[in-house]
């Protein structure tokens, strides 16, 4: 079978959503290609055209086609409405059959081609399918098969999945060549490139992907940009206002003023940098609750490993060595506390609790959507 013949196929189906082969081009193809394609169930067949070019003569006519009889005796007949001269003409049968691709039987190929699952998981209608999560030579890769890379509405249905956005290491197989920038941070490749016809059958360059990888994995090392904060500069004249997106922040350092986002302060993923860390979100919940507190449920889910994490990111960013957390313990009385996490302070009469947490040295706030 011809490479060709698959990457037709390929380029049709990213063209339209209606992506149909006629009879004409198939007849172009190496014998053996419409059974192979056909067997793999990336063809099959769809209903009749009711229009084909005219084989009467050089004008090269789109005429309509007229069924006459039945079952075996089915003819199929063109009349001609150009030229007095031209008698009805008579054309194979063969010539109006059709084949529609179907992707998602593609995706499921692929998917078992590349060690997943026998079904490709549908993450977007007809336009983006994850293939599986096979093991890299660096990890874990989230793959999948993207349709429709050019149109218009990419952007949104497939740039903007919520499952292609939560990866940190996402491998996408288009079915047409794509711009490089289109998705930032992820290894995106024509899977035209890398189809192989392999012993009769389908199959991928795997190693075309890792080589990709590697090289991705070798340029993404990351130099965050510090802050230019002042010399002796404390925590106390440091305030950071997250915007009401809550993707990005004005930061202030004494006199500097600028403005700053996740991926310069470290807090995005190197491969993904559309992708917060663990670090951005914890800063998002202290400009919300402004402290935390065992009393306050979602600050309260914020543990002391992601504050030391949280510190270490803002002392290497702003250049400030003391701590930007203070630890404060606050008594407060409850009569109607529980003993078991209370300190008696007369026996037999009332009780007391100890309020424990953290506490930004820094003014941090966000703005109101």
């Amino acid at each position: 079978m011809s490479l060709e013949a698959l990457r037709q196929i390929l380029r049709r189906a990213d063209a339209s959503a209606a992506a149909v082969l006629d009879a004409d081009e198939v007849a172009t193809w190496p014998k053996g290609s419409l059974e192979a394609l056909t067997a793999l169930g990336l063809l099959r067949q769809d209903a009749p055209a009711r229009a084909i070019i005219c084989p009467g003569c050089d004008m090269q006519c789109l005429k309509e086609v007229e069924i006459i009889g039945g079952g075996t005796e089915a003819r199929a007949m063109i009349y001609c409405d150009q030229r007095d001269d031209m008698e009805p003409i008579e054309v194979p049968l063969d010539r109006l059959r059709r084949w529609s691709v179907d992707v998602g039987q593609l995706a499921n190929s692929l998917s078992m081609l590349l060690g997943g699952p026998s079904q490709a998981k549908e993450v977007a209608r007809g336009r983006l399918w994850l293939l599986g999560r096979p093991i890299s030579k660096g990890g874990r890769i989230d793959l999948f098969l993207a349709r429709g890379a050019t149109w218009a509405d990419s952007a949104t249905v497939i740039a903007a999945n919520a499952r292609l956005r939560q990866c940190t290491r996402a491998v996408v197989l288009t079915l047409s060549d794509t711009q490089p920038d289109w998705l930032p941070g992820m290894v995106c490749l024509s899977l035209g490139r890398l189809a192989l016809w392999e012993d009769g059958g389908l199959s991928v360059d795997r190693g075309c992907i890792e080589s990709e990888l590697a090289r991705r994995a070798a340029r993404s090392t990351r130099v965050i940009q510090k802050f230019p904060t002042p010399p002796g500069t404390p925590w106390e004249r440091v305030a950071i206002v997250i915007t009401a997106d809550g993707d990005a922040a004005q930061v202030t350092a004494g006199s500097v003023t600028e403005p700053v986002t996740p991926d310069r302060m470290g807090m995005t993923y190197k491969r993904n940098p559309r992708k917060f860390t663990v670090d951005w979100t914890t800063l998002l919940k202290l400009a919300k609750h402004g402290r935390i507190t065992s009393e306050d449920r979602e600050a309260r889910s914020i543990t002391p490993k992601q504050v030391e994490r949280l510190k270490l990111k803002l002392r290497d960013f702003f250049g400030i060595d003391e701590d930007p957390f203070k630890s404060y313990r606050q008594v407060e009385s409850d009569d109607s506390y529980q003993a078991e996490r209370s300190l008696l302070d007369r026996r037999g009469l009332h009780r007391r609790r100890l309020v424990g947490g953290y506490e930004p040295r820094f003014a941090l706030t966000r703005i109101r959507a």
